[in-house]
């Protein structure tokens, strides 16, 4: 589980850096091949629906990712923090895939790209929790907690 977690934040960095690339180069391959004396040459940019089609593959592997870490972190983890915290993962990352799904042979991606980055960062933010959550939960059986005053939403565990 600590190892799904930590390629989870790694995966997430590559993520927001991987969309801002695919970002730029979109708009390269949009803007390759304008000719600003005619409109014949509108709809016909080979390179930029190319481009728009491996982004959507992109960002669509990275969403069956966060999906299978949001599924794998419900299961495994029995803390109430990491039920309540992949299910929302789970709502959002169901949200991400149909646009994915919807979206991949739509030439939309150079002006709807950057909601990827905002998803890279909700995965930063969820994984970083569940690797605290994991640590705390394998340790909950080696160690006898002191500390009573701690939040009670980790202390419980769910069946």
């Amino acid at each position: 589980m600590r190892f799904l977690n930590i390629s989870g934040i790694v995966l997430s960095v590559v993520l927001f850096i991987t969309t801002i690339i695919l970002l730029e180069e979109v708009s390269r391959a949009l803007w390759s091949d304008w000719d600003y004396n005619s409109y014949s040459s509108y709809g016909t940019n080979y390179a930029y629906r190319e481009m728009t089609f491996i982004a959507n593959v992109t960002v669509l592997l990275f969403t069956l990712f966060f999906t299978t870490l949001y599924i794998v972190n419900l299961i495994k983890v029995k803390t109430v923090t990491t039920k309540v915290l992949s299910i929302i993962g789970l709502s959002i990352s169901f949200i991400y895939l149909l646009a994915s799904i919807g979206l991949l042979f739509d030439d939309a991606f150079g002006d709807i790209g950057g909601i990827w980055c905002f998803y890279a960062m909700l995965g930063l933010a969820l994984s970083i929790v569940f690797l605290v959550q994991t640590i705390k939960f394998q340790n909950k059986g080696r160690i006898v907690n002191l500390n009573k005053e701690e939040d009670l939403l980790d202390e419980m565990l769910m069946d």
